[in-house]
C-alpha cells in the first residue's frame, strides 16, 4: 500500500490538502455535489471512522474502506437532495483493526476522477474478493 496509509490522517492534514470534511453532527442537510470526507464521530469526539463522498459527472460515489452501509446522516442528506442512486464499493479495503480509513478516504478523493478510476482504485486497495461496486437504491 501507499506510504500515506501507514499513519492515521488528522483533520489538519485534510485541510492542508484542500479536502472538505464533516463530522456526523455537522454534515449538511442537502448535498450540493461537493466532495468530502465524513468522520462518523461528533465534532467534539476523537474520531471513529472516515468515509468519502465524491460526485463525478452527476454520479455520486460513496467509499467506505470497511464496506459498511451508507451512514444514516449521509443517507438523509442524499434523500433531502433527491439523490436516488449511489455507487458504493462492494469490497473491504482495510481490516477492522487498521487505522487507515482516513488515509484511504483521502487517497480515494485525490485519485478517483472517473468510473474507470473508481474500479482501478478498488482493484488496487481491496483486501477481499467480490463485486467491486454495488448500486445502492435510496428510498
Amino acid at each position: 500500500m501507499n506510504e500515506i496509509t501507514k499513519q492515521p490522517m488528522s483533520t489538519t492534514q485534510l485541510e492542508l490538502l484542500g479536502i472538505r470534511w464533516y463530522s456526523a453532527d455537522t454534515v449538511p442537510k442537502m448535498y450540493n455535489g461537493e466532495s468530502f470526507i465524513l468522520n462518523w464521530d461528533v465534532s467534539t469526539g476523537p474520531g471513529t471512522h472516515y468515509i468519502a463522498v465524491k460526485t463525478i459527472k452527476k454520479r455520486v460515489y460513496y467509499f467506505d474502506s470497511l464496506c459498511f452501509p451508507i451512514h444514516d446522516d449521509v443517507a438523509e442528506m442524499f434523500h433531502n437532495s433527491y439523490i436516488k442512486k449511489v455507487r458504493q464499493n462492494g469490497v473491504k479495503c482495510q481490516q477492522e483493526e487498521d487505522v487507515i480509513c482516513g488515509a484511504l478516504a483521502t487517497i480515494f478523493l485525490k485519485k478517483v476522477g472517473s468510473e474507470e478510476d473508481f474500479l482501478g482504485f478498488l482493484r488496487e486497495y481491496k483486501i477481499q474478493n467480490g463485486s467491486l461496486v454495488v448500486q445502492v437504491e435510496l428510498g
